[in-house]
């Protein structure tokens, strides 16, 4: 598909073609500030997370709200969506993570309560098959689909600034942290299997790509790393 982006500050929020260089507008409620931005993998829908706990669901190519999530546990500091678009992950200030299901409306269906500062981070796997969360204190955690906590690790004495849950049926799950490090940890069992240095900088983008195979990392000063699988 054609590689998009989406990209939000205070009260805007645009998806962006990156080939056609062309911008698309996204619908804002005016009266709180964006925390949090996730866009799905065919670029149609745009979550949005706002300091009121609230989150929007955005049709993109109409440019119209079609759904709105009202949450607890104050600003939704984190956001993401699966592939196929059926699930959506929360996080809020609090620690707590919720799940919600975007059809035949977003409605939330689970919490998750495990971690104990803000949820800086988090991932949902192929279809949704697997969840992951980070927070502020460098804890990461893994659920299952009906959010079912499978383990919660003291991962890094920084901020978690990324996540990413790589493969479709083997699960890995890549952690990018505030100091530039990547830890790759086993789905299984939560030990880390590999590491990686991307600079000083927090790494702020992962993305598996599936065709390569390999792993995508970005970082907060323009750095662009890709890490082939072995």
């Amino acid at each position: 598909g054609m590689p998009l982006a989406v990209v939000a500050k205070d009260q805007e929020a645009s998806v962006w073609n990156i080939v056609q260089w062309l911008r698309t507008e996204c619908p804002v409620d005016a009266s709180s500030k964006l925390y949090s931005v996730a866009i799905s993998a065919d670029g149609t829908r745009v979550a949005l997370g706002y300091g009121r706990s609230v989150v929007t669901l955005v049709d993109v190519p109409r440019k119209r709200v079609i759904g709105e999530l009202r949450l607890q546990g104050g600003p939704v500091t984190a956001l993401a969506i699966s592939n196929d678009a059926e699930v959506i992950l929360t996080g809020a200030t609090t620690g707590a993570v919720q799940l919600a299901r975007m059809h035949p409306r977003p409605e939330k269906v689970a919490d998750g309560f495990i971690h104990t500062a803000s949820i800086t981070a988090l991932a949902a796997g192929h279809k949704g098959r697997l969840l992951a969360s980070g927070d502020s204190h460098g804890v990461v955690s893994l659920w299952s689909p009906e959010m079912r906590l499978l383990f919660s690790i003291p991962l890094a004495r920084v901020p978690i600034t990324s996540l990413c849950l790589m493969g479709e049926r083997d699960f890995a799950l890549a952690v990018g942290s505030s100091d530039g490090t990547i830890k790759v940890l086993s789905a299984g069992s939560g030990r880390p299997v590999a590491s990686f240095q991307v600079g000083t900088s927090a790494v702020t983008a992962l993305a598996y790509a599936r065709t390569k195979p390999g792993l995508a990392a970005g970082t907060a000063d323009g750095r662009v790393a890709f890490f082939a699988a072995s």
